[in-house]
């Protein structure tokens, strides 16, 4: 999945087919951030959906034209050998885009040399989570990096509501169960509980996803916490074959 500025592409030979997301929306799982292959999409998340949540679809022929409007998302198998001829404009990033270039260290650094811009910066996310429910993923993951220290609960609560909405979303899950699993690991019995709260949502959808890396990742680690040496084995052993083949996602 990606996006670009509007395109129009043509086919000249073979057969492919799309699956589009409008501006404001995104594909389940691998919107902003996310990390599917299509074909892992495909088997793994398309099967779940509701109605509401489904992608727009079409077949583009030989000397069909495609138009794809600016910012949608958007991924295309090929049917059989396929030519294409494509023109495409710059992209203009959206207010989404700018929270998912935001990173921990740059709010660390904020919270000691500049707090006046991290307030402004603070309180933008809150307006985007408030205005934009179904894009806010991003928004979410700034006020969770500004929180996640002096209000550690609040930080988890807006973590895993947010998520709730995406539960395939294994980037944001592993930003949070990285937090949880450190304080947990430590000895913090309630950072513990926290991620038994958060892995009795996730744990169904995480198991479905065991070609991703950071889902086992997780799995692993909350196993190894809770104890169960063997899951923890399991899906350490997947998580070394996958990364020894390559696989990155």
């Amino acid at each position: 999945w990606h996006r670009h500025g509007p395109s129009v592409q043509m086919t000249v030979h073979g057969w492919k087919r799309w699956f589009l997301y409008p501006e404001g929306s995104y594909p389940p799982g691998d919107g902003p951030g996310g990390g599917f292959s299509i074909t892992d999409w495909l088997r793994t998340i398309y099967p779940t959906l509701p109605a509401a949540r489904v992608p727009i679809e079409c077949t583009q022929r030989p000397g069909d034209t495609m138009y794809v409007p600016g910012g949608w998302y958007h991924a295309v198998i090929n049917l059989a050998d396929s030519v294409a001829v494509t023109l495409q404009s710059e992209f203009h990033a959206v207010p989404q885009d700018a929270f998912k270039a935001v990173s921990l260290p740059y709010v660390q650094h904020m919270q000691a040399t500049n707090p006046e811009a991290l307030l402004e910066l603070t309180e933008a996310a809150k307006r985007h989570v408030s205005s934009h429910p179904e894009n806010d993923l991003h928004a979410r993951k700034v006020l969770f990096y500004v929180l996640r220290e002096a209000e550690p609960v609040e930080a988890f609560r807006i973590m895993v509501e947010g998520i709730s909405s995406d539960r395939f979303h294994v980037p944001m899950q592993f930003e949070v169960a990285m937090w949880l699993e450190e304080r947990a690991s430590s000895g913090d019995l309630a950072a513990l509980e926290q991620f038994k709260e958060a892995m009795a949502l996730w744990q169904p959808f995480l198991r479905k996803n065991t070609r991703n890396l950071k889902a086992l990742w997780i799995l692993s680690k909350f196993c190894k916490l809770t104890g169960d040496k063997t899951q923890h084995q399991r899906y350490h052993a997947r998580l070394v074959e996958l990364h020894g083949r390559g696989i990155d996602r």
